[in-house]
C-alpha cells in the first residue's frame, strides 16, 4: 500500500495505513519500503 501525503486549503490527509488481519491474531512481519529506498522491517 502506498500512502501519499497532500494538503490544501483547510485540509490534510494523515499517513496512516490501517491493514486488516482477517481471522489472523498477529503478523508475522513488516517490510516499509521507504521513498528514498531503504527498507525497515
Amino acid at each position: 500500500r502506498e500512502i501519499t501525503r497532500s494538503f490544501s486549503y483547510l485540509s490534510a490527509s494523515d499517513a496512516i495505513a490501517h491493514f486488516g488481519l482477517g481471522t489472523a491474531a498477529r503478523i508475522d512481519g513488516l517490510l516499509v519500503h521507504w521513498p528514498g529506498g531503504e527498507q525497515e522491517r
